[in-house]
């Protein structure tokens, strides 16, 4: 009789452990940190297609230059800040983005009249979001397309890319 106490107490122990590992897990990655694998080709060299990423649900002090996950009309999308709020934002003739008139990027990556004008006069001037740029300039949508990325639709920030194999 008391072996099959024994084993129940123990199958209970066993089961009381894997909830807590679970829930310790979900707490990890559900709301501290996230795992996404990336998919396109918008920020590449630095992040290639099948890439894993990590990123910090915690850290909300963004800078310049991090690589973040957000979200714009229900599709997930990565790119980098270029642009703090309140920071003014300007796309010169040749397609060079300025920012606090310096230069920002090393490649032109405005295409065309329409969107250097849409930078000047629609998203340089807003107090609030993160101007985001990718860094395949010529087959992304980024700040350009949508505007400023207000903070409440960053998922986080990139802390670790794991590389795939590559054919």
């Amino acid at each position: 009789m008391k072996a099959i106490v024994d084993e129940k107490r123990a199958w209970l122990y066993l089961c009381a452990k894997i909830v807590a590992i679970v829930f310790i897990l979900w707490l990890l990655f559900g709301v501290f940190f996230g795992i996404r694998r990336y998919v396109g080709i918008s920020m590449t060299p630095y992040i290639a297609d099948g890439d894993l990423l990590f990123y910090t649900r915690l850290d909300r002090d963004y800078k310049s230059d991090d690589v973040v996950l957000y979200k714009k009309d229900g599709k997930s999308y990565l790119a980098r800040i270029v642009a703090l709020p309140n920071e003014t934002v300007r796309a010169s003739k040749d397609g060079f983005l300025y920012v606090n008139n310096e230069q920002a990027t090393d490649d032109s990556v405005c295409n065309d009249d329409i969107e250097i004008n849409n930078i000047n006069s629609t998203f340089s001037k807003q107090p609030f979001g993160y101007f985001l740029l990718n860094d395949n300039t010529d087959d992304a949508e980024d700040s350009r397309t949508f505007g400023r990325i207000e903070e409440s639709d960053i998922y986080g920030k990139v802390i670790t890319i794991i590389r795939t194999r590559r054919p």
